[in-house]
């Protein structure tokens, strides 16, 4: 999903929305953000650096998101992402809770 600027009311309303690629065309879901008014320049110049600033912060988030996807510990359910690779014995496997699982496993 990529966020975007959109100029609607020609080019009066100043809107940021997400949209998803379908076969090469864009289309338009519902979630949209109003962003201000352009009908004079000051105004128009302020809405259209809101909505970068806004734009650039959403994409990042959901690129972010995106690459996390899969990063979650099996056994604890918590994130892996942050956790550096001396302390994973896999991308979604802790050291310490592979560890105690082995140990159980071994008790038993």
């Amino acid at each position: 999903m990529t966020w975007i600027i959109e100029k609607r009311k020609n080019c009066m309303e100043i809107w940021v929305t997400n949209s998803t690629g379908f076969n090469g065309q864009l289309t338009f879901k519902t979630d949209a953000i109003f962003v201000g008014e352009g009908y004079n320049d000051k105004e128009y110049k302020r809405s259209m650096e809101l909505a970068k600033v806004i734009v650039s912060a959403l994409n990042k988030y959901e690129q972010t998101e995106a690459e996390q996807e899969g990063w979650v510990c099996r056994h604890c359910g918590k994130s892996t992402f942050e956790t550096e690779y001396d302390y994973l014995a896999d991308i979604d496997e802790h050291l310490g809770c592979a560890l105690e699982k082995e140990q159980k496993s071994m008790q038993i």
